[in-house]
């Protein structure tokens, strides 16, 4: 198994035809000048015999090129259809096909575990919900409600998971959620709305690319804790990295003196 551009194997090719090509009319040219006929013929019939045989081994890759190129695409198509990679298939590719026979096992396997701590996160987050007990929802950037809290569950009546999925238009009147959701991108905070004598705070959440794609929707006005709301909102100072002196610069000093001592005396 061996990996190259199809130009550059074509290029090479070419330069090995090239050198028998020369090689063997020089050879011919040379033996004929010494009135050699015989063994001129002999050299020029293995050089063209030599040539014919690299220009069928070229045709031969190129066809077997060919070929694998349309498998990979019947294989691509297979996955785009099905969303599945028959493993078997990657056999037919030889050594190459067992490598990736082997990413494809390392890449299902990671993801699997990444889907196995998404759903005991989401776990962990629906049992601590639960126990929150101010009304509050998490609603996703499209006004999907996704999840409820014990506070809101126990002040409406409702039975977990009865208005999962709804909008929140289901459960607060007026409201206009793309305009919410415009306002909180510019403000890159909390938004506070009163509609009909109640007030809600938008908690937007946001992503590594800096879109919201969660709200926390509170009933009422609330603040999230701040360790820092009784200190004064002190600051935490790291102390400059003091490098060690080594005993080579020490004794330097000691030789030479410490010119930030000379310049204090």
């Amino acid at each position: 198994m061996f990996f190259i551009r199809t130009w550059h194997f074509i290029f090479l090719v070419l330069i090995v035809l090239g050198l028998l090509v020369f090689g063997s009319v020089a050879a011919y040219m040379l033996l004929t000048a010494h009135n050699d006929k015989l063994n001129a013929e002999r050299v020029l019939f293995f050089g063209i015999t030599g040539i014919l045989a690299v220009i069928m081994i070229l045709v031969r890759l190129m066809v077997y090129n060919r070929q694998t190129m349309k498998k990979m695409e019947k294989l691509l198509d297979l996955v785009t259809q099905n969303g599945i990679l028959p493993l078997e298939r990657l056999a037919t590719f030889g050594g190459f096909g067992n490598k990736m026979q082997q990413i494809y096992s390392e890449l299902v396997s990671l993801s699997n575990r990444k889907s196995s701590r998404i759903i005991q996160l989401n776990s962990i987050t629906d049992k601590l919900m639960e126990f929150i007990d101010i009304p509050l929802l998490i609603v996703d950037a499209t006004g999907e409600i996704r999840k409820t809290s014990g506070g809101f569950l126990e002040k409406n009546k409702l039975a977990p998971g009865e208005i999962i999925g709804n909008l929140l238009a289901s459960q607060i009147e007026g409201i206009d959620f793309s305009g919410t959701l415009f306002e909180a991108k510019q403000a890159k905070g909390p938004i506070e709305l009163e509609l009909e004598k109640k007030k809600y705070t938008f908690y937007p959440v946001f992503s590594e690319t800096n879109d919201i794609v969660f709200f926390l929707v509170a009933y009422g006005k609330h603040q999230l804790i701040n360790i820092f709301a009784e200190t004064g909102k002190k600051e935490n100072y790291v102390m400059a990295f003091k490098p060690k002196k080594s005993r080579f610069t020490k004794l330097l000093r000691f030789f030479l003196g410490d010119k930030k001592k000379k310049e204090k005396e």
